[in-house]
């Protein structure tokens, strides 16, 4: 049996470094990069969670974006979840920014 009352969450591990074309001091270029992986995460989300008439608010996903920044500079994560709105349910903590550790 499908549970109908459960929020989908979505986690996703992106490294910077890893990516073509971004510009390391550059963060206009990394807030498109990582809204580009967000909308991608939505749209996702939509496509296996149709809106139900009984809990409207609740296909509105959880998304949760696991960002190595090593070597690049950081976003401001409650700036960027703004744009967000309305499309996930955690605006403010959509971006999680993690370093790689040196062993």
């Amino acid at each position: 049996i499908p549970l109908t009352t459960v929020r989908p969450f979505y986690i996703a591990d992106v490294a910077l470094a890893d990516a073509d074309g971004l510009d390391p001091k550059n963060p206009e270029t990394i807030n498109d990069y990582l809204a580009e992986k967000v909308e991608e995460l939505v749209a996702k989300a939509a496509a296996e969670f149709p809106p139900n008439d009984k809990y409207p608010n609740l296909h509105i996903p959880l998304i949760r974006l696991r960002v190595d920044y090593t070597g690049f500079s950081t976003v401001n994560p409650q700036r960027f979840g703004q744009r967000f709105v309305g499309k996930v349910a955690n605006t403010d903590d959509i971006l999680l920014f993690v370093k790689r550790r040196h062993q």
